[in-house]
């Protein structure tokens, strides 16, 4: 059982009753081929020794954020580093607040701020403090950031009471793991490949004020960003107006309109390459497909009881444009690219399979990435987890369950790949 082998995991461990819990954490992650350094916060050496885990790991345990050994090459920092995955467990509730506002006051939280790796936390505490506003707003300011949550297990807690707030199964904690680490292998399999990536929703502007958009979050289209720097690419994200931070590494450019994405996607296509180039454009953005024939200089004054009539073109779609002009662009790059359209729909099973396959022909994309979309605002779009399709040529099609937008992000990157190396996908001519 080495699923973990050859990967290196940061255990953070903090000041929790729960502690203990993790020492076995430990050992499954040991048992399963990972090589695991633990830090620990102050108030966790209360709870359980430093020794037992530097027995456990077979490295010495960073307690203190200014140690003399370790400061030698910055301890934090290297900890930071040398890891593929950070994992708080448990995750108290004043870690989880201060690492939501950027506090770096001991080792922990020093090692958390000053990573670009993925981040997986695992509370525990009472369950009023779970419940508390505070603790669920800062766990969204976490995920917003790109951190995984496991949520805590319902049961009977060490305070004497019952609900949600005990340390997750260790073996729900580790799958967690696992997941995040498929979506970022420690082999840099994109190295000498740019990938293009749009995400986030468009805006059309009604007046200087207003505008007509999407309930697009941005996620997903920064997920795979995320993930194919992480293996090595030189990547482009193209966003739209999103409320989520930079990515590190990422070469960064901001729009607004369909308009602006268009022209912007044009020029990054346009950039010349060399001949063994094996590009990919990821077109995740959910772009508007009307914008207003007119847009009023000044704000548009509300009248009582009366009505107010806007006049909306369809406007242009940049994924068929891109298809058309893809023999143009081959030759101006110097190298051809693969394309990746996604499309949101409201249909599901055979209907949602059905419409993927029409854009894929009519839009001429190698892949279709096709999601539904509900009213629930925990759905596809505008939330953290996903279900897709995944469509190509030959009758391809993957299923990729519902996850985590950064699990479901490797699992497209995996596929993608793979079938380039192995066939050039045909178009399908109809559904079976």
């Amino acid at each position: 059982m080495n699923n973990l082998s050859g990967r290196t995991i940061g255990l953070l461990v903090t000041g929790s009753i729960a502690a203990y819990k993790s020492a076995e954490l430990c050992r499954e992650l040991k048992r399963r081929g990972a090589d695991v350094y633990v830090a620990m916060t102050p108030s966790a050496t209360e709870f359980i020794s430093p020794l037992t885990f530097q027995t456990l790991s077979g490295h010495p345990v960073t307690t203190k954020l200014f140690d003399e050994a370790s400061e030698a090459e910055i301890g934090h920092i290297a900890f930071a580093d040398r890891c593929d995955l950070l994992l708080v467990a448990p995750a108290t509730a004043d870690t989880i607040a201060k690492a939501a506002a950027g506090f770096a006051e001991n080792a922990v939280l020093a090692i958390l701020l000053a990573s670009t790796k993925p981040v997986l936390f695992a509370p525990a505490m009472n369950v009023n403090m779970w419940n508390h506003p505070a603790t669920q707003k800062n766990l969204v300011t976490l995920r917003e950031r790109g951190a995984a949550v496991v949520d805590p297990a319902n049961g009977e807690l060490a305070c004497g009471w019952v609900g949600e707030g005990r340390l997750a199964d260790l073996s729900a904690i580790v799958a967690h793991v696992e997941q995040l680490l498929t979506a970022f292998p420690s082999h840099g399999d994109l190295v000498g490949r740019r990938v293009i990536v749009t995400a986030g929703p468009t805006e059309e502007p009604i007046d200087p004020i207003r505008f007509i958009s999407n309930r697009s979050s941005g996620r997903m289209g920064y997920a795979i960003a995320k993930a194919a720097v992480a293996r090595g690419a030189e990547v482009t994200l193209i966003s739209g107006p999103v409320a989520l931070p930079p990515l590190p590494d990422v070469r960064m450019v901001f729009i607004r309109t369909a308009a602006e994405l268009q022209d912007t996607l044009r020029s990054e296509l346009e950039r010349p390459t060399n001949e063994n180039s094996k590009d990919i454009l990821f077109m995740a953005a959910a772009v508007g497909d009307f914008s207003l024939a007119t847009t009023s200089g000044a704000k548009v004054k509300a009248k009582k009881g009366g009505e107010i009539s806007l006049t909306l073109q369809v406007n242009d779609d940049i994924l068929a444009a891109i298809g058309r002009d893809r023999a143009r662009l081959r030759k101006q790059r110097g190298s051809d690219f693969q394309i990746v359209g996604f499309c949101a729909e409201t249909s599901s099973g055979d209907a949602l399979q059905e419409e993927a396959v029409r854009k894929l022909n009519s839009k001429q994309c190698d892949f279709i990435v096709a999601n539904q979309v509900t009213n629930d605002p925990t759905s596809a779009m505008g939330g953290e987890m996903s279900e897709v399709w995944l469509i190509g040529g030959d009758g391809f099609v993957k299923h990729l369950s519902r996850s985590g937008k950064d699990v479901i992000a490797g699992q497209l990157i995996d596929e993608v790949t793979s079938i380039s190396t192995s066939r050039k996908p045909r178009l399908l001519s109809a559904v079976k």
